[in-house]
């Protein structure tokens, strides 16, 4: 079937398919620095380490040598020793039928925010090989830190808690990680605080108008600068912010007022954004396309020109027609009951032939 007759050259989207167009308000919204940027330092730590559950009903890998030597090690450490061999392995056979006992990688992630020694957080327990860890305890495990970092950071112990029935080989120990040590992560390099912004608003012009914004606030005759304050723009994602003087002992609190103040944020770059798993398109209200012409399955499609109002509302505001927008490829699209998978794949063709006028992010 060609839609070219029907739509003069114009768009669809399916019922199925879930679709979000993101309109701009009237008037540009303000929003606290804090919420469109991160600083850098603060971000999250994740511990790790491997450790045995145990108390599993027949569903573990106690026939595993490696599962055999690290509950070994864990009966020796404890006051149990297992018997070695001449060669000091550890005698298997003394460990033999202990199908109730699994290998697990053990996670837990420290807050951006850092957390205090003895502070205790929820960790995640994966098996290795053991087919389900439901019912099952971890018996206490040291969590390490980075790679190569032999040094103990936690314990994580304690009951096994299953969210989802489907994929039994993984769960969480909710508040079983015990901290040894306090983490503070630091935020302030050489009297500079770096401001990240945060991916989806990343621009060079986002950049500057950050620096600027800050540099006028703390200074009204740096209004028109980037540079010449105590702000400076480094690139399209940070901004770097050199500590006043007088806040040299204060670093909290001049970074609590950086993060309050408010920004007028400027449109937004046109964004696709597909995830054909779960059938969800999301589309910013400037995503517009180029003339197209698209052939799929038995689809003739094409983008960029009038669309006949049947298919296309009409902006009731400007009176101007979405005939070359995503959102009017879509509202034709679903008119004509084209499968979300097929939506999808039309998108990322016009993406590929260079005609689709706006960022593309594909989540497959």
């Amino acid at each position: 079937m060609s839609i070219q007759n029907l739509l003069n050259g114009r768009w669809l989207i399916a019922a199925s398919l879930l679709v979000f167009v993101v309109r701009p308000a009237a008037a540009q919204p303000s929003v606290k620095i804090g919420e469109i940027t991160r600083v850098k330092g603060q971000e999250p730590v994740t511990l790790h380490g491997f450790g045995v559950v145990v108390g599993l009903r027949g569903t573990g890998d106690g026939k595993s040598p490696l599962t055999l030597r690290k509950l070994a090690r864990i009966l020796e450490m404890s006051g149990n020793p297992v018997s070695k061999d001449t060669s000091g392995n550890y005698l298997a056979e003394e460990l033999q039928d202990t199908k109730n006992v699994a290998l697990v990688a053990v996670t837990a992630t420290i807050p951006p925010d850092g957390a205090p020694e003895g502070n205790r957080i929820t960790c995640t327990v994966t098996a290795v090989a053991a087919k389900s860890l439901e019912g099952g305890q971890l018996i206490p495990t040291a969590l390490l830190g980075a790679p190569g970092d032999n040094r103990v950071y936690a314990i994580a112990q304690g009951p096994l808690s299953i969210s989802d029935p489907s994929n039994p080989t993984f769960a969480r120990v909710p508040k079983g990680c015990q901290l040894l040590e306090s983490f503070e992560h630091p935020f302030l390099k050489d009297g500079v605080i770096t401001l990240v912004i945060k991916p989806q608003l990343a621009s060079f012009q986002m950049a500057y108008d950050l620096a600027a914004h800050i540099n006028a606030s703390y200074n009204p005759s740096f209004r028109e600068s980037a540079t010449g304050g105590i702000a400076r723009a480094k690139n399209a994602t940070t901004v770097e912010v050199r500590l006043p003087e007088e806040y040299r002992n204060d670093a909290v609190e001049f970074l609590s007022i950086i993060q309050e103040q408010r920004i007028i944020l400027q449109a937004k770059p046109a964004r696709v954004i597909v995830d054909e798993r779960e059938g969800i398109v999301v589309a910013t209200d400037e995503a517009r396309i180029g003339p197209v012409i698209v052939t799929h399955r038995n689809l003739t499609i094409e983008a960029g020109q009038q669309l006949v109002a049947e298919f296309v509302d009409v902006d009731s505001e400007n009176g101007q027609s979405t005939a070359d927008t995503v959102e009017g490829l879509l509202q034709a699209l679903r008119a004509l009951k084209v499968p979300p998978r097929d939506v999808i794949a039309i998108l990322r063709k016009i993406n590929e032939s260079g005609s689709l006028y706006a960022e593309f992010v594909d989540s497959q």
